[in-house]
């Protein structure tokens, strides 16, 4: 699949250059001879007549992008009336602002995008025959043609617009259709929009599907530093048994903490988890932190500990994140946090930690998607109360010296003076999305907190989790 550029003028060169000239098999034009009635060429590509064009793209081989700034419009309708749907019309400023939609991510601060072109190959798009695209845009025709050069334009079977609206569709030709249409006869669903723009991540994680998903904003999972290959070793080592995810809220007590000592359960705890520690004999196995503030102010108390402990790769995006450099500190790679990268919607849940985890703004949604990769079938959050404040530093914990390091660090003034409104619809979108993924895929999440408001998950009574 090449393209066919109809516009023989600056519009028609620029266009070549963004599409890539060597995608470019021909130039079209109304007037594709020279004065001297000799043909014409460009970048060594010859320009061939409207007529020409029109055969030419019958074949099935071609795209044809309609460049003119000053006769666009008179173009199209040309291109109408010959029955042509295989065609787009090319805009001065597309490639930048395509630029705009293309998925980006941070490695040590920089920032690094990814075009059409890249993801689709990463994916490997040529090896599926049946291909459905999920979500429209105006840029939705190169994102086609991206896909017909890697693979064919038969082998797209249909286009599957946001909430069926099809007013706006530039589907170059592709079929219209629903996703229940589709969702027995492909073998590819190509997701493209954002986390914000819709919740079909959430769909297709807790419907079995047959096909495989080319999410074009998850592309995290193929950066090289971001794979930690060594935590695959953690995999189902409690398959089967029972976790219990320690949250710092007021309700949390050493007397509950003992009890889980004694029975010697398995535990995560989070953040400033230690200062509770001379109350009690109980220790964590695990430690988490997502917070570059919790990260700095705990790294000595993380270079004491002496069980495992999971940091989520703040340190890509934030300057100033130290983390602690021994062998029980392991790195995992976290998507999604940018604050509106996935808001309103609910973010996925990780299958696969050695790639990802993703965030809700909540350690605790970090710690529950660890320990369902260690095959955990039941997790039990203790000390969860989910009783945000208004401020970073307002909300309550078990000890009212918990956030005196961090009130000394430097990041707290960016913090401390921010709505967490908004934060606390993100956390319980994760514990939403915890829920449902949960149940779909054959663990539990329970809620033995004292009290609280933490609501979406099945409550128990703590106490009855021992009785013999």
């Amino acid at each position: 699949m090449q393209y066919i550029v109809f516009g023989a003028g600056e519009s028609g060169k620029k266009a070549a250059i963004d599409l890539g000239v060597e995608r470019v098999e021909y130039f079209a034009s109304n007037h594709h001879l020279s004065d001297d009635g000799k043909s014409q060429w460009i970048y060594d590509r010859k320009v061939i007549s409207f007529d020409e064009m029109i055969c030419r793209s019958a074949s099935g081989d071609y795209i044809i992008v309609v460049a003119s700034e000053r006769y666009s419009i008179e173009m199209d309708t040309q291109l109408k009336n010959e029955g042509v749907e295989k065609y787009f019309v090319y805009h001065e400023f597309d490639a930048s602002e395509l630029w705009k939609l293309y998925p980006n991510y941070y490695l040590y601060r920089g920032l690094y995008t990814l075009n059409y072109a890249k993801i689709l190959s990463l994916y490997k798009i040529g090896s599926y025959s049946r291909i459905a695209i999920y979500g429209t845009n105006y840029f939705l025709p190169y994102l086609i043609s991206e896909i017909s050069i890697q693979n064919s334009y038969k082998n797209i079977i249909g286009v599957i617009p946001e909430n069926c609206n099809t007013s706006d569709c530039r589907s170059v030709g592709v079929t219209v259709c629903t996703l229940e249409e589709l969702w027995n006869d492909i073998d590819c669903l190509v997701v493209n929009t954002k986390y914000n723009q819709s919740d079909i991540r959430s769909k297709l994680d807790i419907h079995e599907h047959d096909f495989d998903v080319v999410d074009i904003y998850d592309v995290d999972k193929f950066e090289p530093e971001y794979i930690h290959c060594d935590l695959a070793r953690y995999k189902n080592i409690y398959k089967g048994k029972r976790v219990f995810v320690i949250g710092n809220g007021p309700s949390l007590t050493s007397d509950d903490l003992d009890i889980l000592s004694k029975n010697k359960e398995i535990c995560f705890g989070a953040n400033s988890i230690y200062k509770i520690f001379n109350r009690t004999d109980w220790k964590p196995d695990y430690l988490c932190y997502i917070d570059p503030v919790m990260i700095n102010s705990s790294a000595e108390e993380i270079t004491k500990f002496r069980g495992e402990v999971f940091v989520a790769d703040i340190y890509h995006r934030y300057g100033g994140v130290c983390i602690p450099d021994s062998s029980n500190v392991h790195t995992i790679h976290q998507v999604a946090d940018i604050t509106d990268l996935y808001y309103p919607n609910k973010p996925s849940f990780s299958s696969d930690i050695t790639k990802s985890v993703y965030t809700s703004f909540s350690v605790t949604y970090f710690s529950i998607q660890i320990a369902a990769y260690m095959g955990a079938k039941e997790i039990y959050l203790l000390g969860v109360d989910n009783t945000i404040g208004k401020n970073y530093l307002s909300t309550k914990h078990f000890s009212n010296d918990y956030l005196n390091e961090a009130k000394n660090d430097s990041m707290i003034e960016r913090l401390k003076d921010i709505d967490m409104s908004k934060n606390v619809a993100m956390i319980n979108n994760g514990y939403l999305k915890a829920e449902e993924y949960s149940r779909a895929h054959g663990f539990r999440v329970f809620n033995a907190t004292r009290g609280g408001m933490l609501e979406v998950f099945e409550r128990v009574n703590f106490d009855s989790l021992f009785l013999k």
